[in-house]
């Protein structure tokens, strides 16, 4: 399992490492724009309840989205959360739950100050509407029993809106609501590049 971690991380990064529209001198005009690719580093404050988890750690996630148009953006994510589950009659346990997949966006702040009453800042605000596909593998330690005590992956897919407000050059924070892959809002930190 870890090295498949490995795996995806050092993948991960060397796609955008070497994503030939990287150009870290050129001065970007809009928060989103052709050629712009976007870190974003996200946490999850809402996530989905059911009876028998008894706590939760904090989920953390990585994506990148490179605009391959003024509106559209194509990116891909990964992520871990931990719960802890207590069924009835049961010792407790852990289940480490492992996100990957991708995300198309359109970007709709251009569209909104056009054709709305609405009229944002397109150098500092950036919105869009995400559909993302990807899967959810569970990893269950019995702690108590030190072995393994069962696996799963379960395809996913979702939607949600976000918005990425830029209070530096480069740097910014999102707040993004909808079924996203391990909540229904997410919160974090996002760079473009």
């Amino acid at each position: 399992m870890v090295r498949q971690q490995i795996k995806f991380l050092v993948f991960f990064f060397l796609v955008v490492a070497n994503l030939p529209a990287i150009n870290a001198q050129r001065r970007h005009t809009y928060a989103f724009e052709k050629n712009i690719v976007l870190l974003d580093f996200t946490s999850s404050l809402g996530h989905y309840k059911e009876r028998d988890f008894v706590s939760q750690r904090i989920p953390l996630f990585v994506g990148a989205d490179i605009a391959v148009s003024e509106q559209l953006g194509f990116g891909i994510y990964g992520g871990w959360s931990q719960r802890t589950r207590k069924p009835a009659g049961y010792p407790p346990y852990d289940i480490n739950y492992y996100y990957y997949g991708a995300r198309f966006s359109w970007h709709f702040t251009k569209w909104l100050s056009d054709n709305t009453p609405i009229k944002l800042d397109r150098r500092n605000v950036d919105t869009y509407a995400t559909i993302w596909g990807g899967r959810n593998l569970a990893k269950t330690i019995g702690f108590s029993l030190g072995a393994s005590a069962g696996n799963g992956t379960v395809n996913q897919i979702g939607a949600f809106i976000g918005a990425r407000i830029y209070t530096m050059y480069r740097v910014g924070v999102l707040v993004e609501l909808g079924a996203g892959p391990f909540g229904v809002m997410n919160l974090g930190v996002c760079v473009k590049i």
